[in-house]
């Protein structure tokens, strides 16, 4: 686990990575617990791009002006809301809704949801 941070934060074509004890745990417990905190603590010491592990999957975060930049300008091809939520919604709400469908279909999930609230 440690040797594997450490390949993982010398290679230059990667963001940092925040350190962690607890394979594939990594630093859920302390996201969990205080979400704001924690990416203020691993802004101050990492900056506005970092990576973090979290239940064994790889989460990056860029925050400020440019990470808002990014994230709202980029291109579906290249970020993906989909591949980010499907894990966390598909045990919640079934196959086939929300993000575990086509992208047609979720938008036209989303007018019904919008019209409903």
């Amino acid at each position: 686990n440690i040797v594997w941070q450490l390949f993982y934060s010398l290679r230059k074509d990667r963001v940092p990575l925040v350190f962690y004890w607890i394979p594939w745990v990594g630093s859920a417990v302390s996201y969990g617990q205080d979400p704001y905190g924690f990416f203020e603590q691993c802004r101050e010491k990492y900056g506005d791009l970092f990576a973090f592990v979290m239940l064994g999957r790889v989460m990056t975060v860029y925050l400020g002006p440019k990470g808002h930049e990014f994230v709202f300008n980029a291109k579906l091809s290249d970020v993906s809301a989909e591949d980010a939520y499907q894990h966390l919604t598909t045990p919640v709400f079934g196959k086939g809704v929300i993000y575990d469908c086509p992208n047609a279909r979720l938008m036209e999930q989303k007018k019904f949801a919008k019209t409903a609230l």
